[in-house]
């Protein structure tokens, strides 16, 4: 659901045309969600059960944080190895540095850590905006929206939108990738004001 109210709300924050198709991503702690919606807030896709908003054959559009990048990754919750959720939320990026180092460290302190150049919080979040570009550089070129709109917790890395965004053009099937990956300008604010605009488009 965050996914879903971020995105709406920098569509509106934007003032964008109603035919707009932007891709709105839960960057957070633990979950990986994605979302499809017009600039109206009506949803092309989106995870979660099948609402009047959205349908989907068996309820799961949108789920894109379980599609397995790596066959040999590590374990995920749902039961497959190398989900998208284990290689870019801040759990599964701790839980690689954990498993190997050997000792714990937040999300937090591996970017500070890597940005003063220590060498394994520097290889570990290497490998985070590198798995950024892949996962997200392969959903643009699935859907190819206008826009792709970032939100939750890891959405305040800076290097996202500079080494995370080269990345993407990287990894998306196109030689001169032009889509926008934005960072919701509406902070934590972003989930209350999409809230209250999709509330008054079912209204």
């Amino acid at each position: 659901m965050r996914a879903m109210t971020d995105v709406v709300s920098e569509l509106q924050y934007m003032n964008t045309p109603g035919n707009i198709r932007a891709v709105g991503i839960d960057l957070g702690g633990t979950k990986k969600e994605s979302i499809l919606l017009d600039a109206a807030g009506n949803v092309l896709a989106r995870r979660r059960r099948p609402t009047p908003l959205a349908d989907g054959y068996d309820g799961i559009a949108g789920e894109w944080g379980h599609i397995s990048m790596d066959s040999n990754g590590a374990e995920c919750y749902c039961g497959n190895r190398g989900c998208i959720e284990t290689l870019i939320s801040g759990s599964g990026v701790e839980r690689t540095f954990l498993s190997e180092f050997g000792y714990q460290m937040s999300m937090n302190d591996i970017v500070a850590h890597a940005r003063r150049g220590e060498t394994r919080s520097v290889r570990i979040f290497d490998r985070f905006l590198e798995d950024f570009g892949r996962c997200v550089g392969g959903l643009i070129s699935l859907l190819d929206p206008d826009a792709v709109v970032i939100g939750g917790g890891l959405s305040n890395i800076d290097e996202i939108y500079t080494v995370g965004i080269e990345q993407v053009k990287r990894y998306a099937f196109h030689d001169n990738l032009n889509t926008p990956v934005l960072k919701n300008r509406l902070g934590d604010s972003a989930g209350v004001f999409g809230a209250a605009w999709i509330g008054r488009s079912i209204l």
